[in-house]
């Protein structure tokens, strides 16, 4: 499969309000949106065993590539785990994919491995995604699906987070 642009780089921090007001002073980022979870969606796999935690992730940028900012609470999962040996700091890049199980298995016959996933909706979606690397404490790829409908995946930002505020994908929070 052909992968395009970095979509993003997530950045795991302990309190998301300062730092979302810290990385929007030095990069001149105005707005920020927090992804809304459909209620009773979200299942989290960390070495694919269900974990209960909350995620909360806020999305701002300029242009095409943008950051993650990720704050989360509860069972142990991949964002402490990095939080706890390198602290706040830059945690993967983030691709989209239309089809994450081909993804997983090219990847996988290459020497990666999948450290957590997740599946939830949101506005009418169905996200997919999947941490993986060939060390968890290397450089980790995270590959996302999203479809719409059956048929149609989104992918491009800032576009979808304007888009995504509206069908209640996204929540304006900055």
């Amino acid at each position: 499969m052909k992968y395009g642009k970095i979509n993003h780089v997530g950045i795991v921090v302990k309190d998301w309000n300062e730092a979302t007001d810290r990385y929007g002073k030095l990069f001149g980022i105005k707005h920020w949106y927090e992804i809304v979870t459909d209620e009773g969606t979200f299942d989290l796999k960390y070495h694919g065993e269900k974990k209960d935690c909350k995620v909360r992730i806020f999305y701002g940028g300029k242009g095409t590539t943008k950051l993650e900012i990720i704050e989360t609470q509860g069972e142990k999962n991949i964002y402490d785990y990095f939080y706890e040996k390198r602290g706040e700091a830059a945690h993967h890049l983030m691709y989209m994919t239309k089809d994450l199980d081909r993804t997983i298995k090219e990847f996988s016959e290459n020497g990666y491995k999948v450290f957590q996933s997740a599946t939830f909706s949101s506005g009418g979606a169905k996200i997919r995604y999947a941490y993986m690397g060939k060390d968890e404490d290397g450089l980790i790829f995270e590959f996302v699906e999203c479809s719409i409908t059956k048929h149609i995946k989104k992918g491009d930002m800032p576009f979808e987070m304007q888009i995504g505020a509206l069908t209640g994908s996204y929540k304006k929070v900055k």
